[in-house]
Parts: C-alpha cells; sequence; structure tokens
C-alpha cells in the first residue's frame, strides 16, 4: 500500500480527515469483561501513549471506534511526519515516535510483525525524513506492540 499512487494516498487522506470531522468527537463507552468502564473520545485515544493506545485496543476491543483502513492510517503518518502537526482535530499526541507508530501499527499487516527494518522501508517508500536508529528502533517497538493489540482484539 505505501507504494500506492500519490493520488491514492491523497484519496485516502481526504476520506480519513472527512470522517474525522464526526469520528474524532464521538464518546466511546469501553466496556470489557472483568475491566473498569472507561469513557473517552476518539481524539483522546489518538492522544495517548502508544502504549496506552495498545492497552485500551487490546482491551476493549469491541467498543472502540478507531481509523481501521491501512491506507488512511498510512496518509495520516505521511501527513503528520511531513507537518509536524496532527491532521487529526483535536488529538495532541502523547510523542512524536508515538503518532508514527499508532499509524503505523493500524495500518500494517495483522499478521506481518513490525521491525526496524519495516519503519525504515516505510520511511523510505513514503520519501519522510531519515530517523536515528534509535527513533527507528522506538517506533517499531511501539508499532509492533499496537498491531499485536490489533490482532488480539481482532481474534
Amino acid at each position: 500500500m505505501a507504494r500506492s499512487p500519490e493520488h491514492v494516498l491523497d484519496h485516502a487522506f481526504s476520506e480519513a480527515i472527512s470522517n474525522w470531522t464526526t469520528m474524532g468527537t464521538t464518546v466511546m463507552v469501553l466496556t470489557a469483561e472483568g475491566q473498569e468502564t472507561l469513557t473517552m473520545t476518539v481524539a483522546q485515544l489518538y492522544s495517548l501513549s502508544a502504549t496506552e493506545f495498545s492497552y485500551i485496543v487490546k482491551t476493549y476491543y469491541a467498543s472502540i471506534v478507531r481509523i481501521d483502513s491501512p491506507l488512511e492510517n498510512l496518509s495520516l503518518l505521511k501527513s503528520y511526519v511531513l507537518t509536524d502537526a496532527s491532521p487529526l482535530s483535536g488529538v495532541a499526541p502523547a510523542s512524536q515516535d508515538d503518532m508514527i507508530a499508532i499509524y503505523l501499527g493500524s495500518a500494517s499487516d495483522k499478521t506481518i510483525p513490525i521491525t526496524s527494518d519495516t519503519v525504515t522501508a516505510i520511511n523510505t517508500i513514503l520519501g519522510l525524513p531519515s530517523l536515528t536508529p534509535e527513533q527507528t528502533a522506538d517506533i517499531a517497538a511501539k508499532a509492533e506492540d499496537v498491531r499485536l493489540a490489533i490482532l488480539s482484539g481482532h481474534g
């Protein structure tokens, strides 16, 4: 998907932003057997660290609303890195690495592990600025947590 023509990612970005207008303010009442009930907006979910995001996704998967489209997540990742600003209104990223990891983990195939090589490849294909080895490893680990949470929740 990362090698999709520019107009495909542009369309996915437009769709994500259009859908976010109502999705971002959606109040979720998160319930799971044996867990406390949580209430948060989707924008609040995306403002969490990747670790917290992963926990919520894994634990409350059936109750969450999130951006599921891999292309939309890749387009959001690209926009976020190139502008250094969240394209999603109401989202205050916990950190740059956390936000990139949430998008990358959500864009990835549920069954294929995310490694530092994955991060480097996506960065290169999307034409994004180089990352330090430490950033690459941090993003890979966090994105892998997100991917595993989605896999676990999805069943």
